[in-house]
């Protein structure tokens, strides 16, 4: 059964690496610039379809305890003045810089879950994301079809 099915607009944003921000209080901040608030606004985006789908099966309630499938499709907007050198550059998003997709996907695991103390970065599909055992993930150039953002569904195994 599908958990969730979710497209999230926006610039997709890479799971960084973490960075200290304070040598004293050992205080932390991603490497990536937008990376949190763009978690934040996908798993906002999850919660929402959660709230709207209210499964009828009780054991499916969110955030679902058991092993999950989850499928990316990140649509992502080249960068200005960008000329596709290769013809595979017009569909796929091959730039210096257009994000790892392992990253890319990283960041949606982590948004989907429920286990970060900042209780706006959980979406609570999944209690934790090592509940995922298939991933199907992707990248396209954004275009007038497909919108730049994030396709999410997560499913029951």
């Amino acid at each position: 059964m599908i958990i969730v099915d979710v497209f999230v607009p926006g610039a997709a944003k890479t799971k960084g690496s973490m960075e200290v921000r304070n040598r004293v209080t050992g205080a932390m901040k991603e490497s990536v610039a937008g990376s949190s608030r763009w978690r934040a606004l996908m798993a906002q985006a999850v919660r929402d379809d959660i709230a709207r789908r209210q499964p009828p099966v009780a054991e499916l309630r969110a955030p679902y305890p058991g092993p999950v499938s989850v499928t990316v499709a990140a649509y992502l907007t080249p960068p200005a003045g960008w000329v596709a050198r290769f013809l595979t550059a017009v569909i796929w998003p091959i730039w210096p810089r257009a994000g790892d997709l392992d990253k890319l996907v990283r960041n949606v695991l982590d948004a989907i879950g429920s286990t970060s103390r900042n209780a706006k970065m959980n979406g609570g599909a999944i209690v934790d994301d090592n509940l995922v055992c298939r991933i199907a993930a992707w990248k396209h150039v954004a275009d007038d079809r497909h919108p730049a953002g994030v396709r999410i569904v997560v499913e029951t195994l």
